[in-house]
């Protein structure tokens, strides 16, 4: 029985094949890193370059009257063709912005950066920070950064960008802004001129108290009045059965002022 058990174990060894020479297996591993989930997810789609936009409302506030949903969506639609968004940023203090501006730029899905403007030229430093990460990530790929800002302090950033990383720079700068940092860009445009083309937001008409309850005043049916030509709050209509209309006194006694009938009946008859 046991010489049939190694009989038997030794034709199983014998029929398995055996163990391949790992030198004979591909090294696939630069394979794997380049079809990974993560590249796949990063990949750009041929002709799409990447755009950022960066706005220093402070310094380009935005116009009496015009929405700054408005001015967001102009930006998207005049630059974004052929680019897709890593990032639209702006950077103020936002308990000196109107609640109004700040509810706008929530609704335009744009990110507000809250720096205090206790430190002195925080938003710009926050800008030019994100700035250069946008550039030292999307270099040489054909992409475009949306400078919204007059401040020369942006100038550096601007030149490095547009002649050492190859990326396309469009600066919408204010009117006071220097030849230096309007040159720096491939393409400059004045951000008056740029809002301008922008339609007035709606104004909504808000009525006064006073003249809400002048209104309901002047509304109101005619009452009966008293003698001495006084409207007399005690004296009221009401309908009958037959839709004619009475006049009835009210429980309420009028108390008699001075100079009224009140004070008549007290005179003597002689008087």
């Amino acid at each position: 029985m046991s010489e049939d058990l190694d009989e038997e174990g030794d034709s199983a060894y014998a029929c398995a094949e055996p163990l391949a020479d790992p030198e004979e297996f591909e090294d696939l591993t630069d394979e794997v890193s380049k079809d990974s989930v993560v590249g796949m997810a990063t990949q750009q789609p041929a002709g799409i370059g990447y755009i950022s936009v960066y706005w220093d409302i402070e310094n380009c506030a935005v116009p009496h009257g015009v929405s700054a949903y408005d001015i967001v969506k102009k930006v998207r639609n005049d630059f974004y063709p052929g680019h897709r968004e890593v990032e639209f940023s702006v950077a103020c203090d936002i308990g000196q912005m109107k609640k109004e501006v700040v509810d706008e730029l929530n609704d335009a899905q744009v990110t507000v950066v809250h720096v205090s403007s206790d430190k002195k030229n925080s938003a710009d430093e926050k800008l030019r920070v994100k700035l250069r990460r946008f550039s030292d990530a999307y270099k040489l790929l054909g992409s475009k950064i949306v400078l919204i800002t007059g401040d020369i302090d942006f100038a550096s950033e601007v030149h490095e960008m547009r002649y050492h990383h190859l990326i396309h720079v469009a600066l919408i700068h204010n009117d006071q802004a220097r030849k230096s940092l309007v040159e720096c860009a491939n393409e400059s445009i004045r951000y008056s001129s740029f809002v301008q083309s922008l339609k007035p937001k709606a104004k909504v008409k808000t009525v006064p108290p006073q003249a809400k309850a002048k209104a309901a005043i002047t509304g109101a049916p005619d009452q009966p009045t008293s003698e001495g030509g006084r409207k007399d709050s005690s004296v009221k209509r009401v309908p009958d059965l037959k839709g004619e209309t009475k006049q009835t006194i009210s429980d309420i006694p009028v108390q008699a002022g001075k100079g009224d009938c009140g004070s008549r009946n007290q005179r003597s008859p002689a008087s």
